[in-house]
C-alpha cells in the first residue's frame, strides 16, 4: 500500500524529499517489468518532471532513455538544441517496478 506522506513536489526540493514523498507499506515485487521499454520510460519521465520543473521541459525534448543492465534502471534524459547552453532534466526509473531512484536537473 501506498500512501503519501508529504504535500505536493515543488521545483526546489531535493532528492530527499522526493524519495521520501511516498511510504511503502508493503514489498510486492512484481512478477514482471512494470517499464517494459523506452517509451514507457520517457513517458513516465515526463509526468515525474511536469511538476517539479513545468513547461520548461517541453523545451528539453526529445527525451533519450537508455537501459542501464547493471542496475536494471532506465535514465531518461532531455536534450539541448543546437546552440543551446545549460542543463537538461534527468530521471533515474527502476525497470521492474517503476520506482523513480533520483531526479535531477544538470546545469
Amino acid at each position: 500500500m501506498t500512501s503519501i506522506k508529504n504535500e505536493s513536489v515543488q521545483p526546489n526540493d531535493n532528492i530527499e524529499k522526493l524519495t521520501e514523498k511516498y511510504e511503502i507499506g508493503n514489498n510486492i515485487v512484481p512478477k514482471f517489468d512494470i517499464v517494459k521499454d523506452k517509451e514507457t520510460a520517457i513517458k513516465l519521465a515526463e509526468d515525474i518532471l511536469l511538476p517539479i520543473y513545468g513547461n520548461e521541459i517541453n523545451d528539453k525534448k526529445p527525451f533519450e532513455a537508455t537501459y542501464d543492465e547493471e542496475f536494471k534502471a532506465w535514465v531518461v534524459s532531455g536534450t539541448l538544441g543546437k546552440n543551446f547552453i545549460g542543463g537538461v532534466p534527468n530521471v533515474i526509473i527502476q525497470k521492474s517496478d517503476g520506482k523513480v531512484l533520483a531526479v535531477w536537473h544538470t546545469k
